[in-house]
């Protein structure tokens, strides 16, 4: 395949890397790589560099795009959908400069476009992480028991707000993953503290797990920790940043330690990729994406509020948003008609002139709005967008 890079992060230079060496791939088209054009130029020397990023849209001699984190978030948005717009499969670094409502807009364009639009989310394909993830029935999970509870502890150089709160849309994400769809968030900082240098965040989820989140200094590596406890034992992964990780499982005074030397997460994303666009489901999706960017900007409005706040376990269906909508703005304009066409009427009865019928106009329109409101009945209810219900799915597909 073709690959063009648009735009450079940290995250995405192994891709780059990746596609340069690979035999079966090649980056062909670099744009708005800043002052990192040098460092990309050397890794692919005979990648062109395109002054404007819609020299991309063309395809002729581009198969996908490998955009990156940083940049503008309006631009951004406008660049992704145009890039669905036109069906050009996509590797995103995740997350992206935009807003969530912006994420579920992208999906929509996504889905009427069936196209493709991959998260770089590595850690949620590695060989530990996807056994974790696998049904209870598993031998892991059925040894480990019923999960109780899952920390994570991350140590980042760089703790600022953004990075830190990159960082958790990242991490969140393994922890829908593991334990399904979470429904509670309360994050704090040390008190009198602006930036997010110390944040922590419990989570629950819909199976009752507990998550707790919490990020501090590097002591001696960047990276992770993530520790599932269970009732007959726990699981402990070592995550550094850019090293090899380690499991070790202490299930019933058992012992088990294994390490993950040979995994390689950008040839796994560009081959999650070819499988995207072959048309096979794949997790996580943009759907999983756009959750996990809606969890990170929920930690700025616990903050504020200081609590706990609910989360929306699930997206609601387009078109019964779109009804919903529109059916409250039709209630608004009524109660606006009915009271002018009252205050109308005392007008003219104050001027001896009366207008005869106008109850029984209302009468007509508050019952022809009611009417309406029982289409609602008539859009087909879709099953909620749920860890569980995507593997069932998965499930059935598979059977099929």
């Amino acid at each position: 395949m073709r690959f063009a890079l648009l735009g450079f992060d940290p995250l995405i230079l192994p891709l780059a890397e990746a596609i340069a060496r690979s035999p079966r791939h090649e980056l062909v088209a670099t744009c708005d790589l800043g002052p990192q054009a040098e460092r990309v130029q050397a890794i692919a020397p005979g990648a062109r560099h395109a002054n404007h990023w819609e020299a991309l849209l063309d395809g002729s001699d581009v198969d996908a795009v490998v955009v990156a984190g940083d940049g503008s978030s309006e631009v951004r948005a406008d660049q992704l959908r145009k890039f669905l717009q036109v069906d050009m499969p996509l590797i995103v670094s995740h997350p992206q400069p935009v807003q969530s409502l912006v994420c579920y807009e992208l999906e929509m364009i996504r889905e009427e476009h069936h196209g493709v639009l991959l998260p770089y989310l590595p850690g949620r394909w590695h060989p530990s992480i996807n056994r974790l993830c696998e049904p209870p029935a598993s031998d892991l999970r059925q040894a480990l028991g019923e999960l109780e509870q899952i920390t994570l502890e991350r140590a980042m150089a760089h703790r600022d707000k953004v990075a830190t709160c990159k960082q958790f849309a990242r991490d969140v994400d393994l922890a829908r993953a593991l334990c399904g769809e979470l429904t509670r968030l309360s994050a704090m900082v040390p008190q009198g503290a602006d930036d997010y240098d110390n944040l922590g965040v419990q989570l629950s989820s819909a199976s009752g797990v507990l998550i707790r989140w919490c990020v501090g200094p590097v002591d001696r590596q960047a990276g992770a920790a993530l520790c599932l406890h269970g009732t007959r034992g726990q699981v402990t992964l070592d995550m550094p940043e850019g090293g090899t990780w380690r499991r070790v499982v202490e299930i019933e005074g058992r012992r088990d330690e294994q390490v993950f030397d040979d995994w390689q997460p950008a040839e796994t994303a560009l081959d999650r990729l070819e499988q995207a666009i072959a048309g096979s489901d794949l997790r996580p999706s943009w759907t999983d994406a756009c959750r996990a960017v809606e969890l990170a900007e929920t930690i700025d409005r616990s903050i504020a509020r200081g609590r706990t706040i609910e989360l929306r376990p699930e997206a609601y269906d387009d078109e019964e948003a779109n009804f919903r909508g529109t059916m409250a703005a039709v209630g608004c304009g009524l109660l606006l008609l009915t009271f002018f066409i009252g205050v109308l009427a005392a007008l003219f009865a104050a001027f001896g002139v009366s207008l005869p019928g106008w109850p029984y106009f209302l009468v007509t329109l508050m019952v022809m709005f009611l009417l309406l409101q029982s289409l609602g009945l008539i859009i087909p209810k879709r099953s909620p967008k749920t860890p569980a219900n995507m593997a069932n799915a998965d499930a059935e597909s598979k059977g099929t």
